[in-house]
C-alpha cells in the first residue's frame, strides 16, 4: 500500500495436489486474487478516509482485519469471478471433508495462524472463502462489498459485522 499499490505475481502455475491448483486460466485467477486485495485493503471511508487525505497512505484500517477475512475475501472473489478457485477446488474439499470427520473444525479465532499439520496456512484460505460464500448466500450477493465499505470508516472489524449483517461474525460462524 506504501507509497503505491503493488503486486507481485509468480507467472508459474502450481502444481497437482495444491489448493491452488483448480484454476482455468492462472493468469486471471491470480491477477483477481491479488487485485481484490488492493481494492479491499485500500478501501476507506470516514475518518480514515480523512486521515489519509492529510497523512498518505499510512491510513489502512483493513490491514488490522484478520488472516481470514483478507484471504478469505480475495479467495471468495477469485471463485465468484472466474470458472475455478480454490472455493471449488477438489483439494481444499478434502481437506474439509477430513476436518469434519476427525471432528477437528477450527474455531474463527484459529483460521488467522499457521499450522505444521496441513493444510497448514490454508485455512484463512479455505475456511475463509467458505465463511464469505455462507455469509453472502445467507445475506446478499453484494453484502462483502457493503462490509468493504463500511468496515473502512469503522475500528474494530467486530463493529461493522453487526451493522451489515445483522449478526456478528461468531454467530454467523
Amino acid at each position: 500500500t506504501l507509497p503505491v499499490n503493488t503486486i507481485v505475481i509468480f507467472v508459474t502455475a502450481p502444481t497437482d495436489g495444491s489448493t491452488l491448483s483448480m484454476y482455468e486460466d492462472w493468469n486471471t485467477t491470480i491477477l483477481t486474487h491479488e487485485y481484490t486485495h488492493i481494492l479491499h485493503l485500500d478501501s476507506v471511508e470516514g475518518l480514515p478516509k480523512a486521515l489519509r487525505a492529510v497523512l498518505g497512505r499510512i491510513i489502512s484500517v483493513h490491514r488490522a482485519s484478520p488472516r481470514w477475512i483478507v484471504e478469505g475475501l480475495a479467495t471468495f472473489q477469485e471463485t465468484r469471478h472466474t470458472s475455478a478457485g480454490r472455493g471449488r477446488s477438489t483439494v481444499a474439499d478434502m481437506i474439509k471433508r477430513m476436518t469434519a470427520l476427525e471432528g477437528d473444525f477450527p474455531p474463527l479465532g484459529n483460521m488467522d495462524g499457521w499450522q505444521s499439520d496441513p493444510p497448514g496456512g490454508n485455512l484463512r484460505y479455505i475456511y475463509g472463502q467458505d465463511f464469505m460464500q455462507y455469509v453472502a448466500d445467507r445475506t446478499g450477493r453484494d453484502v462483502w462489498t457493503d462490509w468493504v465499505h463500511t468496515y473502512g470508516g469503522w475500528v474494530p472489524y467486530l463493529l461493522p459485522a453487526k451493522r451489515v449483517f445483522g449478526e456478528s461474525f461468531l454467530h454467523l460462524y
